[in-house]
């Protein structure tokens, strides 16, 4: 019965502290700038800032971004080449359409190999050197032969003599033996089946020109390259002027 009475007393003592202390209210209201209420106990960050601290990609994820990067650069190069391709494309078909119509006709050049080891020219090339001195300079024996026959040698270049010249054969330099042994051979075909020479179609004048230089020379004439060349164009505009005429298959003349 006492502890009955003890516990009655203690429960009506609670019930009544219950009632006499106000039950205390959690504000959940907030402001604008979530300063008050439930806000103030969090830190202030946005949604992606969140994100990019906490999420974590996975592997697959990591795979599927490599795949996208490597498809859009292949997207990338792809148009690319598609574009190139069209360009080329159009490139050939207009160059189609403007070689449309009359055909070219071959027009003159200059024949592109030229013997400098035949009687015509090897005469002034051994005098350019001769002018030049002991040491054959090659870059003065080309400007000496410039300055004398601009027309013939203009082609020529220092290389091109220097190869022909042995600096180690002595004291002095020398022409090489084979070059020497082209002079030999002079206008001479290399083998038996080049075509024939122009002035096969005239023996009669061929006599002549070589008659009248023997002539000359038995009279103790001095013959150098000049005038034979003045003899035998004296002969062939006065007997076969048409010689002049013909052009050859890389459009050169006589």
């Amino acid at each position: 019965m006492e502890s009955e009475d003890e516990f009655e007393e203690t429960h009506a003592k609670t019930q009544q502290s219950l009632v006499s202390t106000p039950k205390l209210k959690l504000d959940l209201c907030t402001g604008v700038d979530h300063s008050k209420g439930l806000f103030k106990f969090f830190p202030k960050i946005s949604c992606e800032e969140h994100l990019q601290h906490a999420w974590i990609p996975f592997s697959w994820e990591l795979k599927d971004q490599e795949q996208d990067h490597h498809q859009q650069q292949f997207d990338k190069f792809e148009k690319a080449a598609r574009k190139q391709e069209r360009a080329a494309e159009h490139k050939i078909k207009h160059m189609q359409t403007c070689n449309l119509g009359q055909k070219r006709k071959q027009e003159g050049m200059e024949a592109l190999c030229v013997n400098w080891q035949s009687p015509l020219l090897w005469p002034t090339i051994e005098m350019a050197a001769l002018c030049v001195g002991y040491a054959m300079s090659l870059v003065e024996i080309e400007c000496e032969l410039k300055q004398v026959d601009p027309t013939h040698f203009c082609r020529i270049s220092a290389q091109l003599i220097g190869s022909w010249i042995d600096h180690h054969s002595g004291m002095q330099p020398v022409w090489h033996v084979s070059v020497l042994a082209c002079v030999q051979k002079g206008n001479l075909p290399l083998t038996t089946a080049t075509p024939p020479g122009i002035l096969s179609k005239y023996p009669n004048v061929m006599k002549t020109i070589i008659e009248d230089l023997h002539s000359l020379r038995t009279v103790s004439v001095a013959l150098d390259t000049m005038c034979c060349r003045g003899v035998i164009i004296t002969h062939l505009m006065v007997s076969c002027p048409d010689v002049f005429e013909v052009v050859a298959k890389d459009g050169s003349h006589f």
